[in-house]
């Protein structure tokens, strides 16, 4: 059974921004995996970005495909940041 969403308004609106790689819709959420206490890898509805269908699961430059140091080096983006960047933008649109 899937776990909840933590984060269900923010997932929604994460779908609603441009692909942080080729600024167009429609996007797919991406989890970033973190390491959590105990060395457990964890993902997190907060460390997310939005990416085009084609850079996410399924085309040859895609994050799932390439992995992230390779996907990151490629297209010139850092992830983690960008999620930052997109949940501290969410936040004062929300009133945090």
């Amino acid at each position: 059974m899937p776990k909840p969403r933590k984060y269900p308004r923010y997932v929604e609106w994460l779908h609603s921004q441009p692909c942080v790689v080729t600024g167009r819709l429609p996007v797919e959420a991406h989890h970033l995996t973190r390491l959590a206490p105990m060395n457990r890898m964890t993902r997190n509805d907060r460390y997310m970005v939005p990416l085009s269908p084609d850079l996410h699961n399924f085309g040859r430059e895609s994050v799932h495909v390439m992995g992230v140091t390779k996907f990151e080096a490629l297209h010139g983006v850092d992830l983690t940041e960008a999620a930052e960047r997109y949940w501290n933008k969410w936040e004062q649109e929300n009133g945090g």
